[in-house]
């Protein structure tokens, strides 16, 4: 008798402790506690965006690509899970597509440099490619990098062959274009300052051809643009060509003196006569 009491007892005190750890568990919101540990096992952690990665982007490892834990019930064979690879394999990629902020990675929509396709998934619709042979100071001794967005300056000496004025000028024909390589490299993951012969600009149809064109008339140089707002640049435009004179007083001296002059040809009956007449009475 008294082994059955105490063994009712036993009994009675283990429904009683179960019945405790139960409600403090459901309290503390975790019903299933081997569930909740096979989840934590099975689950991996994979490279998703950190931020929105837009169509033709340069994608930066530290900027765009984090690790993010997954659901293995959820994963993908196509989603890149640890260890695979790293978010410095893709530093300089270029999404084929738009991919949303915590969208795991998928690495048939990132285009690496080197592989086959990855120029024209560079460009944007309708824009072409051009490359211009630079030199330490036309480039901008090495501190221009892919992504970068700069203007085009063309140098060249007029002469009255071409135009009433002589001298040289200096002009800014195409702004705030997107750099894509520099030499054959299409990304530079140490920010290093390399000198480089040849940058790859994206371009309209349109520009394409005036760099061609440029490219006989004289000296192309780069100008880094900043990355200040829209409105802000577009003041920094306004002035676009600069004369030697503009920089030499000199000059300016010298042609106050001596005013350009257009030659016309003044015909009086069978009599053809050449005239220079001062180019600021031409109305």
């Amino acid at each position: 008798m008294p082994k059955l009491l105490l063994l009712c007892a036993a009994l009675i005190f283990a429904l009683i402790t179960a019945f405790v750890v139960k409600e403090r568990l459901h309290a503390s919101g975790i019903r299933d506690p081997q569930a909740v540990e096979a989840a934590t096992i099975t689950a991996k952690r994979v490279m998703v965006a950190k931020t929105n990665i837009a169509t033709g982007t340069f994608v930066r490892a530290e900027r765009d690509l984090e690790w993010k834990e997954w659901p293995e019930s959820a994963m993908n064979p196509s989603y890149i899970a640890e260890g695979m690879q790293t978010p410095q394999d893709f530093e300089g990629a270029i999404a084929r597509a738009d991919i949303t902020a915590g969208e795991p990675i998928n690495a048939a929509r990132l285009v690496k440099t080197g592989d086959g396709g990855f120029l024209p998934a560079v460009l944007g619709a309708g824009m072409r490619a051009v490359t211009l042979g630079v030199s330490v100071t036309s480039g901008n001794a090495g501190f221009v990098f892919p992504g970068d967005r700069v203007d085009l300056i063309v140098t060249h000496t007029l002469d009255k062959e071409s135009t009433v004025e002589t001298g040289v000028v200096s002009e800014t024909f195409v702004r705030d274009v997107r750099v894509l390589a520099v030499d054959q490299r299409y990304a530079n993951p140490e920010n290093k300052v390399e000198l480089f012969k040849t940058v790859t600009l994206e371009v309209s149809p349109k520009q394409a051809e005036m760099v061609a064109v440029a490219g006989e008339l004289g000296k192309v140089s780069l100008s880094l643009r900043s990355l200040g707002k829209p409105e802000e640049a577009i003041k920094a435009d306004a002035e676009t060509v600069t004369r030697d004179r503009d920089v030499s007083q000199s000059i300016q001296v010298n042609k106050t003196a001596s005013p350009p002059m257009w030659k016309v040809s003044v015909s009086r009956g069978a009599e053809t006569k050449d005239v220079e007449v001062p180019l600021s009475e031409v109305r």
